[in-house]
């Protein structure tokens, strides 16, 4: 939403015609102590003529959990129009490293599965996406968590190995050529082992600024 599609789809990475390095920051809950909170660093540049590599570290905290971790993805885009306009398919391939944590340090009861310390479990899992871009109009689609993963945390008995989900992202860009254009999009989400399915409708609108190129934009989801 924020044009930063590298965060959701691998094979993002090195799309455009420059390096991207970015920081973000997202609170839910506004007020509330220990509410979700995430925190992201991440970039990817084209280095080569169709390769490209991206790079995420992210700390996402939730009361008294938190997942921390990092990510590596190879991407390679295969152009299909030498001229200006772009007609272009890519694929992504991501590996992450994570670690979920409990933190029960605070917790008084006599629960004998409460351990009263910090509890954590280490996994690794990868990610796979596609895209195609043609002209103003973009396509992706990600199959994220494809490695089952065991996570040794509390009551992870009562947890799947299965976090496997499906994303798949459709939008463009409409009246570039104004002063005024704007960038509809549809994501899709699907929790393989839920069933659990959900949809995501997005609006950018952009105003041009100057001759430069310099722009302001409004997002909403």
């Amino acid at each position: 939403l924020s044009d930063n599609v590298y965060l959701i789809h691998p094979a993002a990475a090195g799309i455009g015609n420059c390096g991207k390095f970015r920081l973000t920051y997202g609170q839910s809950f506004l007020g509330i102590e220990d509410g979700p909170s995430l925190q992201t660093l991440n970039f990817h540049n084209r280095f080569w003529d169709k390769a490209a590599v991206g790079g995420i570290i992210f700390n996402d905290q939730n009361g008294y959990h938190a997942k921390r971790g990092f990510l590596g993805t190879y991407a390679y885009h295969i152009g299909f129009d030498k001229g200006y306009n772009l007609n272009q398919l890519s694929f992504g391939l991501s590996f992450m490293y994570l670690q979920n944590s409990a933190d029960q340090s605070e917790f008084i009861t006599d629960d004998p599965v409460i351990s009263g310390n910090t509890e954590t479990s280490n996994y690794f899992n990868a990610d796979f996406g596609l895209s195609y871009h043609n002209l103003n109009y973009f396509s992706y689609f990600t199959i994220k968590n494809i490695l089952k993963s065991k996570r040794d945390l509390v009551n992870s008995s009562l947890e799947t190995e299965n976090l496997r989900r499906y994303l798949f992202t459709i939008g463009g860009v409409l009246n570039q050529d104004k002063d005024y254009f704007f960038e509809p999009s549809i994501m899709g989400q699907y929790i393989e082992y839920t069933k659990e399915t959900w949809v995501d409708f997005n609006l950018k609108t952009f105003r041009k600024l100057n001759r430069e190129g310099n722009q302001l934009w409004v997002a909403l989801s």
